[in-house]
């Protein structure tokens, strides 16, 4: 049950949201086109509906985080005003981070937890061994 969970909302879906800025960012570069090349013949119909699809995809992000602050009910809900403020900075982040480690799980790159050798050499404090 839990690893088509994972493969869905943890894989998948995070690696296709991407294309939703992308998109995002496509129709706004082609319509600000559209409108210098046209002028006052401008028809911002399409515009409006990426808005609108953006703008509730904005919202439906929002209410799974809503909806995760409401089960968990010792976290602060103030957090969640920087959400929409989130999805410009650090998202782009995570969507790095998640397609680096899509294609290095393709190619088959074995990927340790990176081995800590010990040294022995951390000194003690003797306040710390008087109290």
């Amino acid at each position: 049950m839990a690893l088509p969970q994972v493969w869905l909302f943890q894989i998948i879906l995070t690696a296709l949201a991407p294309v939703a800025d992308l998109m995002l960012l496509w129709q706004l570069t082609w319509q600000g086109a559209a409108y210098l090349e046209h002028g006052a013949e401008f028809n911002n119909d399409s515009l409006i509906k990426v808005g609108l699809y953006y703008g509730l995809f904005v919202l439906l992000d929002m209410a799974a985080a809503g909806f995760g602050f409401l089960v968990e009910g010792r976290e602060q809900k103030r957090l969640l005003i920087s959400l929409p403020l989130q999805r410009f900075g650090y998202r782009q982040l995570m969507y790095y981070v998640v397609v680096r480690s899509i294609f290095s799980a393709l190619k088959g790159a074995v990927v340790g937890w990176g081995k800590l050798d010990r040294t022995a050499t951390v000194a003690i404090l003797e306040a710390q061994e008087t109290a």
